[in-house]
């Protein structure tokens, strides 16, 4: 059994554009001051419930059609596309001035969600299952995808602390759309494994 300090050097170089692109997702300038922008441009605390349940539900709806899209077409592609919904998502709350658009700003963020979540961990099982032909150190790679999105988020926390002090909250949003168009560059570097599409190929025999 290859063990997490020996796993072979491949897995980390492919996984590597990965954990950019995952630290990318989870640095959003705007989380940490949402709840202050809502508040900013007239949301009430019936309001913030109202839009968080709206984009919830929209989230649940779309997983399931997102999991078969990534099964039968590509988890790379559909990581392509959280990173198009983040940066339209963010791009629509920023112009946004009241309840409407936000929501529907926070609803494209929510197929974002979608997206992003149970991708990652299939798309490194698959590589990892391939390169070492065992998943048994699947939860020592999952780790540090979830090691760099904690990170990103904390950063992002900090940095939109100091961007809020001398710029704006509006603000927040549009500095964090070049950061997220950098995810197009990570994910461009990533070679997806094929294994989830020979498994296809088998049932539809």
């Amino acid at each position: 059994m290859t063990s997490t300090l020996t796993a072979p050097p491949p897995v980390k170089a492919r996984l590597r554009p990965l954990y950019a692109t995952g630290f990318i997702h989870g640095f959003a300038l705007w989380y940490a001051v949402e709840k202050l922008f809502m508040k900013q441009i007239g949301f009430n605390d019936f309001l913030i419930t109202i839009v968080t349940i709206t984009y919830i539900v929209e989230m649940t709806a779309a997983n399931i059609p997102l999991g078969v899209l990534a099964d039968r077409w590509s988890r790379k592609g559909v990581l392509y596309l959280a990173t198009f919904a983040l940066i339209a998502g963010t791009l629509i709350c920023g112009l946004s001035h009241g309840f409407w658009m936000y929501a529907a700003g926070l609803s494209v963020w929510g197929v974002f969600y979608a997206c992003y979540a149970g991708t990652y961990d299939s798309v490194i099982y698959d590589v990892v299952l391939e390169e070492t032909g065992s998943a048994d150190t699947f939860e020592h790679w999952f780790g540090r995808v979830q090691m760099y999105d904690s990170v990103a988020f904390i950063t992002g926390a900090l940095a939109s602390a100091v961007v809020a002090n001398f710029v704006s909250l509006r603000a927040e949003f549009f500095l964090t759309i070049p950061l997220t168009c950098c995810a197009f560059l990570t994910l461009r570097r990533f070679r997806e494994s094929t294994l989830h599409k020979q498994a296809e190929r088998e049932r539809l025999r």
